[in-house]
């Protein structure tokens, strides 16, 4: 039997056992009593909240045999885990899932902790009730029933990032100890079909220079701001401050909206010419760089990127509507603000830069992800390819001639 210490310090004895032979092969009496004590210090430190139920769960399970009769012992002592920490300490501590989630303060820049904070809501929300139980009585089911009803609404690739938001914040439980694993994983996102996809593409270096040629002056010196930081998203563009502008050392740093992370580079002709102008012109006491694009954007966040597409229309280059609207899916443009940043990758890797270097350049995280953003141009295929033809047929286009030997066997393995 084993005799707990209660929240008020009173000893009492509980009527469940511990589950540990009293006569076991090759141990002595005093062994199996601290065995035995063992699974009562457990049973005690999940009663007065010491210690999550689950925690103590792994560690029954870590330290339980493969036999029949200690399996079933495991299932006995976890039986009672789960009675203790229901009536005891551990019940007070584990939150709901609402409660969790709600209060979940997610890292990283403004438009992640966005993302992450819609994310959460939704998965709320399409529990409804069940988002009352608690946290650690979440399932897989349902966290995979959630993605399949998202699924149904809108694109893979968002249904994706929902999952990768909530699965993150779940993580922070397990490393919180509220949880022993993440109910997210093991749950996968249905791709949809080739007609659901939407194309993306780059800003070819012609289309940027059409562009810098017919645009407004604030629209062209957005352009300018974003080739030098690296192809920055538009909200870090128009929000840029003075104080991320060092005019003495000639650099331009960024703390992306996105992901919080600083990316710096050197500040380059004829950006800085620019800039001197600016800075020459604006107002006492103003921070923005573009203070016109600045006040837009915050008033209306999508102003900005709707007006950019039609800019492009009007340019002469051409954008076209991609993707399916089933349920709650919109179409996108083929080409918007963001295809200034999937040209700048796509022409410095078309001009050698390597990949380690453009991402320290535009500021993307891990290699995989700046593969995604590379666009190769016509220019860097005819550049490469016209290498690799040359290489092969020589600088006239005529193919080299190899001579037949004497030995067969040898000119067919020289052709």
């Amino acid at each position: 039997m084993a005799i707990l210490t209660d929240t008020a310090d009173s000893r009492k004895q509980c009527r469940k056992s511990t589950f540990v032979r009293v006569q076991q092969d090759g141990k002595r009496e005093a062994q199996t009593r601290k065995e035995a004590q063992a699974v009562a210090d457990g049973y005690e430190a999940v009663y007065r909240g010491r210690i999550l139920y689950t925690k103590q769960a792994e560690i029954f399970r870590a330290a339980a045999g493969e036999t029949a009769e200690e399996q079933k012992a495991l299932g006995k002592r976890l039986d009672v885990l789960r009675e203790l920490g229901t009536a005891g300490g551990t019940a007070r501590r584990m939150p709901t899932v609402r409660e969790y989630l709600e209060g979940f303060k997610p890292r990283g820049g403004e438009q992640n902790t966005s993302n992450v904070r819609r994310a959460l809501t939704l998965f709320v929300s399409y529990l409804g009730k069940a988002a009352d139980i608690r946290l650690d009585r979440l399932t897989t089911e349902q966290c995979q029933a959630f993605i399949d009803a998202q699924v149904a609404r809108v694109r893979s690739g968002t249904v994706g990032q929902y999952r990768l938001a909530v699965s993150s914040t779940l993580n922070a439980a397990v490393n919180a100890e509220l949880l022993t694993r993440n109910p997210m994983n093991g749950t996968k996102v249905q791709q949809e079909n080739a007609g659901e996809k939407i194309s993306r593409d780059a800003l070819s270096p012609a289309e940027i220079a059409l562009f810098m040629q017919r645009a407004p002056q604030h629209w062209r010196d957005m352009v300018c701001i974003c080739l030098a930081t690296g192809g920055q998203r538009i909200s870090d563009c128009a929000c840029l401050k003075w104080s991320s502008v060092d005019l003495e050392a000639g650099t331009i740093s960024v703390i992306t909206q996105k992901t919080g992370a600083e990316v710096k580079n050197p500040l380059l002709e004829p950006l800085r010419s620019r800039l001197d102008e600016l800075w020459a012109k604006r107002e006492p006491g103003e921070e923005y760089v573009l203070p016109l694009m600045a006040h837009r954007y915050m008033h209306a966040r999508g102003v900005l990127s709707t007006e950019f597409v039609a800019l492009l229309d009007a340019c002469g280059i051409s954008t076209v509507k991609t993707g399916s609207t089933r349920g709650d899916r919109r179409q996108v443009h083929n080409k918007s603000f963001h295809s200034l940043r999937r040209g700048l990758v796509s022409l410095l890797r078309d001009g050698g830069a390597s990949a380690d270097m453009s991402r320290a350049i535009v500021g993307h995280a891990s290699e995989e992800v700046e593969r995604a953003y590379y666009r190769a141009t016509m220019e860097g295929k005819a550049t490469h390819l016209s290498r690799a033809i040359e290489s092969i047929l020589g600088p006239q286009g005529g193919a080299p001639i190899v001579k037949p030997s004497a030995a067969g066997d040898e000119y067919r393995r020289q052709a």
